[in-house]
């Protein structure tokens, strides 16, 4: 019964490849991760699509759904090294629809994990299965490599529409990956009438494969504004996208209006129709003298480059905004401004006020982060810069005012013995 099923996979499989190659349909992309079974065994890889079906049967890829619209979902697993091998027995009963990963993005760019909407959901791969005999034989089933166009495709699930077992009811982009749990064995030992069981040794291969990740957008007009997010389909009403599409007043051609803190039109570069906020930011090295009763100086620090980001960025989100990760932000995230008329970040003492840098930012809150190099004031100066002895000081900053002028301020302290700390340690 096992082998008859196994061979009706595989004559469906057949049929799935040969039809997404003729036509309009495309070949199901081979996946990216690989796994070399001993020092010339062959390649295994597994690989998702997905697509809809069409009255011959036949998967047609597709990445733009709209909501509410199957998504069927294909599995595959390929032998891509043409050599007969072995995996543990029990392989082809697993149900890898419990092993996809399903990924949203939501609109402030957080990801967010979709679990299967099961009673007993599995979502991380089991173990290999392995089934000893006295200790030194695992019973195994073969992987096989068809004989005639197409070679490469060995196994696959009937195609299965995902929105049965996954909460993908809200629009937007999403991504998925499947994770395939095996073992792998290079040949059989004994064969009998029905069976095959193959030694355990150092040339066996375990692990998880990961399959390629398919990008896809769920599409719709949720809030009936004739907009659709997030991006433009021929039932749409309009073919400018929408970029929110929880507020009917927002969209492409609505007015923008000054100082709601909204992007009314869905265009970043109005500024919300308000004046950007002014921020002063002064930076500062305080000398701290010795003695029972040490007093301290105060001096204007020109040479350190400021930069504004912005809180609800992605990257800010993924690094945090405590000072133990000012470092990461400001070497890894993009500054303000949103737009080009504003000025999200600069020098201290470029424009001639000892210690000062003028920024223009949007309303909203922010993170400003200076990185205080010491190489910069060296007389004369190293003829290569120092990496790593770079000190980054910051600050919050908002929400702000239309309009609004504030005054932030950065510090380095100088200890008795000379030593440089960022300005959090002061006492």
């Amino acid at each position: 019964m096992k082998k008859r099923l196994f061979n009706t996979l595989i004559s469906l499989v057949s049929v799935v490849a040969v039809s997404i190659g003729s036509g309009m349909a495309q070949e199901i992309p081979l996946c990216k991760t690989r796994a070399l079974l001993g020092p010339e065994g062959p390649d295994i890889c597994v690989s998702v699509v997905l697509g809809d079906v069409s009255g011959e049967d036949v998967l047609i890829p597709r990445t733009s759904f709209l909501l509410g619209e199957p998504i069927k979902v294909v599995i595959s697993l390929e032998n891509v090294g043409n050599k007969d091998i072995f995996t543990s027995q029990g392989f082809s009963d697993k149900d890898f629809r419990l092993l996809l990963h399903f990924t949203y993005t939501r609109p402030d760019g957080k990801k967010e994990l979709i679990t299967a909407n099961l009673p007993t959901p599995t979502h991380e791969p089991p173990p290999p299965r392995v089934k000893l005999i006295k200790r030194k034989l695992a019973q195994v089933e073969g992987v096989e490599v068809l004989s005639g166009p197409p070679t490469r495709w060995v196994w696959t699930l009937d195609p299965f529409n995902a929105p049965d077992f996954y909460s993908l009811d809200r629009v937007g982009k999403y991504s998925v990956a499947t994770f395939i749990a095996m073992r792998t064995y290079p040949a059989s030992a004994v064969q009998t009438s029905s069976e095959a069981y193959a030694r355990l040794n150092t040339s066996d291969w375990s692990g998880v494969l990961e399959s390629n990740a398919v990008k896809f957008s769920i599409v719709g007009d949720v809030d009936g504004d004739g907009y659709c997010y997030p991006e433009f389909l021929e039932t749409c009403q309009y073919s400018e996208v929408d970029c929110d599409d929880s507020n009917p007043n927002v969209h492409p051609n609505a007015t923008e209006i000054t100082g709601n803190g909204i992007d009314d039109d869905c265009d970043p570069t109005t500024l919300d129709g308000a004046s950007p906020c002014e921020v002063i930011v002064k930076v500062d090295k305080h000398v701290v003298g010795g003695g029972s009763h040490p007093g301290s100086s105060k001096y204007p620090l020109d040479l350190v480059e400021v930069k504004a980001f912005d809180k609800l960025d992605p990257c800010v989100q993924s690094f945090g905004v405590s000072w133990h990760h000012y470092k990461d932000v400001y070497k890894n995230c993009a500054p303000l401004p949103v737009a080009d008329v504003l000025v999200g970040s600069g020098v201290t003492g470029s424009a001639g006020t000892p210690g000062i840098c003028n920024l223009s930012l949007p309303i909203g809150e922010c993170l400003i982060i200076g990185e205080y190099d010491p190489d910069r004031y060296l007389d004369p100066p190293p003829e290569e810069n120092t990496i790593g002895n770079e000190m980054y000081i910051g600050t919050s900053g908002g929400p702000f005012e239309p309009g609004e002028t504030v005054h932030k301020y950065l510090q380095i302290i100088e200890k008795v013995d000379g030593k440089k700390v960022p300005g959090k340690y002061k006492k």
